[in-house]
């Protein structure tokens, strides 16, 4: 199970991000962008999914303006 946390960009913008993190050594870590509906419970299992799977996952909110 993840946990949502706060990222800061070099600008000092702030957005929410939700992190799968796996319970061994993470194979590799991976970013799982979603555009339109946020990181909602469907995002948030896909994370947890690859979690368990060995990966560390940052799922984050991604638009252009």
């Amino acid at each position: 199970m993840g946990s949502n946390i706060r990222l800061s960009a070099a600008d000092d913008h702030e957005f929410s991000a939700y992190v799968g993190e796996c319970s061994t050594q993470p194979r590799i870590a991976l970013v799982l962008l979603q555009e339109i509906f946020g990181v909602d419970p469907h995002i948030r299992s896909i994370a947890d999914d690859y979690s368990g799977q060995g990966f560390t996952v940052n799922a984050r909110l991604c638009w252009t303006a």
